[in-house]
């Protein structure tokens, strides 16, 4: 179980690394990159933000699971939801914003 703990806490170390290098060099996360064109530059800071929670959110979960639980199960079902929950949270409400349109609307 250690081994799942480490290894997720070494994953959203590093989405948190790679949310920072999308900020600075104005790039969209890969989920949205393919899909979507980027109309607004607050786009990049609501993806920051939410991509920190995202991690922060994972960090705590895993902690929580370790402590209490250590049910492999338990981890891999939650560990998507969280990471996929909080990106489509990302892309409807960029939408919801304008900083995002499908490349077929732009």
């Amino acid at each position: 179980m250690i081994l799942l703990f480490a290894l997720g806490c070494i994953i959203a170390t590093i989405f948190i690394i790679y949310n920072i290098r999308c900020y600075k060099n104005k790039k969209a996360v890969y989920m949205l990159n393919d899909k979507y064109a980027i109309l607004n530059s607050d786009y990049y800071t609501a993806q920051l933000i939410l991509g920190l929670c995202n991690s922060v959110l994972l960090l705590i979960f895993y902690f929580v699971w370790y402590i209490f639980s250590k049910n492999p199960s338990l981890f891999i079902i939650a560990t998507p939801i969280i990471f996929w929950g909080l990106n489509y949270i990302l892309e409807l409400y960029s939408r919801k914003k304008g900083y995002i349109v499908t490349k077929e609307e732009y």
